[in-house]
């Protein structure tokens, strides 16, 4: 007969950023023991139409325009835990402004409203 002692997991912490183009990056942490990360909106898995998702599960950053209570549920074989939390609105780039550069050449800039 073997015991094997595993940690539980902590309840996870939510960190949310703004990124260039009006997306939220959303980093989910937790500690204990081979966490297991899973993410919902309003309830509902999160799937690519609200999110741009990858093999990173403790980020996934949600497309512009998205919002609603995110939740991070976290798991082991002992324990879970979630947190959730609301979206943040975040500032997106307007339309492209045409700019002249040296009076012959030129490009778009893009602002960041404030």
């Amino acid at each position: 007969m073997s015991l094997t002692i595993q940690d539980p997991v902590t309840p996870p912490q939510l960190s949310q950023d703004c990124l260039l183009h009006g997306e939220i990056e959303v980093f989910c942490s937790s500690t204990g023991e081979d966490p297991q990360y899973s993410w919902t909106l309003e309830d509902r898995p999160l799937n690519g139409s609200v999110a741009f998702l990858s093999d990173e599960t403790q980020t996934v950053i949600m497309r512009r325009s998205i919002s609603g209570p995110i939740t991070c549920a976290v798991r082991n074989r002992v324990s879970s835990a979630h947190t959730t939390q609301e979206l943040r609105k975040c500032p997106g780039l307007g339309p492209p402004v045409k700019c002249t550069f040296n009076d012959t050449a030129e490009i778009d800039v893009w602002m960041i409203p404030q």
